[in-house]
């Protein structure tokens, strides 16, 4: 069994339920050592806090609950992992079920995130796409190491403020609002929301 797999297999396994049915998931691992530079996160509902740390560990945290919160393939919800190339893949499985996760990642760490209903708040400096449905996303970024950043919200409002000046390009359509800023940095991010409001703001 290769370094990626067995750290695959600690976060998937390290899994366990109180009596109140919130079944609690953790693990840390080197993403360099693992040569890996992107993260993909499915969720389908649940909340998402993700910091940026100074080391290559990436540590995660999931407590998964909900009245009738059960697995999709297995009696109990679970927290699949797998990898391909230099991405890994992070995904929560389970039906009425809701998931809070706490993320800590290394800086230079590419993000791709899709939820279904709930809140996002993540760091970013580098490539970032997010897709969520319904919710609140707040994206917090160093401006300076973007060229361009866009939201894109089909029922609410999209708010960029950030030190940097740039080139901003604003539109609004009936109740759909689609905002372009414009920068001199190397790195894109995209936020993409069904209902809800999205706030891309300076990291502090």
């Amino acid at each position: 069994m290769n370094k990626l797999t067995t750290a695959i297999a600690a976060l998937v396994v390290a899994g366990t339920a109180n009596a109140s049915d919130v079944y609690s998931y953790s693990s840390t691992f080197d993403l360099g050592e693992l040569g890996i530079s992107k993260l993909a996160l499915e969720i389908p509902v649940g909340e998402l806090d993700l910091t940026r740390g100074s080391s290559d560990a990436m540590e995660i945290r999931v407590e998964i609950s909900g009245d009738d919160c059960r697995g999709d393939k297995e009696p109990e919800p679970t927290v699949l992992a797998k990898s391909r190339g230099d991405r890994l893949f992070i995904e929560v499985d389970g039906e009425d079920c809701t998931a809070e996760l706490d993320i800590v990642l290394p800086e230079s760490t590419e993000l791709d995130i899709e939820m279904g209903v709930g809140s996002i708040d993540v760091v970013t400096s580098h490539n970032t796409r997010i897709e969520a449905g319904v919710g609140e996303v707040i994206v917090r970024v160093n401006s300076a190491e973007f060229n361009r950043m866009s939201g894109e919200v089909g029922v609410g409002e999209v708010g960029i403020r950030v030190d940097e000046g740039g080139n901003v390009e604003s539109e609004r359509f009936f109740i759909t609002e689609s905002v372009i800023w414009r920068g001199d940095g190397e790195h894109e991010l995209d936020v993409d929301l069904g209902v809800g409001d999205i706030s891309i703001r300076e990291r502090d």
